[in-house]
């Protein structure tokens, strides 16, 4: 499997975008209007996949989070924010959702708070305001989506703790894999982000 661009449309020439050393499984996933792809390919081993960001001819390996080696990107937005997932062997069960931006990835759970009833595990999509969509798990093991807003203090709601609703400082870490079973490493936090974000779901009751 190949991952392609059509650059002018289906009377077009079709462009290889290549692959991170590995020949079983490449596909792209998003496009923005600058003409920035992403997707996932498999590595030289043909084994692990990594997320990729394919740009003017040239596919760029975007990592995955440590003791995670799995990683997939889902979206893009037009100021090249991506978002995606990183996950283990085990699968669904262990992924964790993630945002990349100027060179950098970040797990989103180290950008809610630390008391958060909800694991993000799978961001699917980012808009040009870089409010970011996606789906996580509670304690419970009940599936829920999720809308994180980057916000600031003079935005309405952005400090207000409703049902479903919660705001952190952001941050950016380095750290032990992460776990949706562990919220001891999901919010060791290092340095400062620089803004706020809030999370929205679905409360977990209905009356």
């Amino acid at each position: 499997m190949r991952a392609v661009l059509w650059p002018d449309g289906p009377s077009g020439g079709v462009v290889d975008l290549g692959n991170l050393g590995g020949t079983g499984f490449n596909i792209q996933f998003d496009i923005n209007n600058r003409g920035q792809v992403i997707g996932q390919s498999t590595l030289a081993d043909n084994t692990n996949i990594h997320a990729f960001l394919w740009e003017n001819g040239v596919m760029t390996d975007l990592g995955s989070l440590p003791g995670l080696p799995t990683s997939q990107a889902d979206g893009i937005n037009n100021q090249g924010q991506v978002v995606g997932f990183s996950n283990g062997p085990s699968g669904d069960a262990s992924a964790v959702a993630v945002l990349w931006q100027n060179g950098t990835m970040t797990d989103l759970n180290t950008l809610v708070p630390a008391d958060s009833l909800l694991f993000l595990m799978e961001a699917v999509a980012i808009n040009d305001r870089g409010q970011i969509a996606g789906w996580g798990r509670l304690s419970s093991g009940d599936i829920r989506p999720f809308l994180l807003t980057p916000c600031n203090e003079r935005d309405e709601g952005c400090e207000d703790d409703a049902a479903g609703t919660t705001t952190a400082g952001a941050a950016e870490m380095q750290r032990e894999p992460a776990s949706p079973d562990n919220p001891a490493l999901r919010h060791q936090m290092l340095r400062p982000f620089d803004r706020r974000w809030m999370l929205w779901y679905p409360p977990t009751s209905q009356r």
